[in-house]
């Protein structure tokens, strides 16, 4: 997987990486489920939201354009009616588990970005 940067911060730039569909729409779904925890759970917004339409519609059009990959991703049974509108809603249809793995990556980043605006 050389070329690429999970980022919670930036576009999901898979053109340098071999991802499958499916690796693709997991990455995407869980970067989706954390920024809208902080968003309408946390009242943060960490990302402009050019960044979260545009990361949010790349995951539509993965959707529509591998639909058995869709069907087959680690959070469609929570995200199966995303429409790449928004991601309000998401978080609390997840099993107990997988929304306790969103609100880690969640407080990881949160104590990250705090970090970062403390030593700038």
């Amino acid at each position: 997987m050389s070329g690429f940067v999970f980022s919670f911060y930036s576009f999901m730039d898979f053109s340098r990486a071999n991802f499958t569909a499916q690796e693709k729409i997991e990455l995407l779904q869980r970067w989706v489920l954390v920024h809208s925890y902080l968003y309408y759970h946390m009242d943060i917004s960490v990302v402009d939201d050019w960044r979260f339409d545009d990361n949010s519609h790349q995951l539509y059009g993965l959707k529509l354009e591998h639909p058995e990959a869709w069907a087959n991703a680690r959070y469609t049974y929570a995200m199966d009616d995303f429409d790449g509108s928004t991601g309000c809603g998401y978080v609390e249809k997840l099993k107990e588990k997988e929304r306790k793995s969103i609100i880690f990556d969640v407080n990881l980043l949160v104590n990250r970005h705090v970090f970062i605006r403390r030593n700038n």
